[in-house]
């Protein structure tokens, strides 16, 4: 049997090139229980959020934040907003519903 023996430099670019890169972000909320709204069972793991828009919700990845907030022992529901509100005043005063977005 002939041996076959590759270039150096592949196994250089095999165990370098298969690394995860780091993904920018603003915010990165962690170690929460996850309730995604799907009626599954919730888990652990973490949000992304860049320029006000959730980039990422799932399992533990590569990211790098700027702000990091640590979610332990809390729930995360990321997306939901609670229009079951009955704070109509602001709404009736401003009509944007801001009073029910960011209570």
């Amino acid at each position: 049997m002939r041996k076959f023996l590759l270039n150096p430099l592949f196994y250089f670019f095999l165990l370098f090139g298969c690394q995860k890169q780091l993904i920018d972000c603003d915010i990165l909320i962690q170690n929460g229980m996850i309730y995604d709204g799907t009626g599954d069972v919730p888990y652990k793991g973490i949000v992304a959020i860049k320029d006000d828009k959730i980039i990422y919700v799932g399992p533990n990845s590569s990211f790098m934040p700027d702000t990091v907030i640590e979610a332990n022992g809390h729930s995360i529901a990321p997306g939901f907003i609670n229009m079951l509100s009955w704070a109509y005043g602001g709404l009736v005063n401003d009509g944007r519903s801001l009073s029910d977005l960011k209570q």
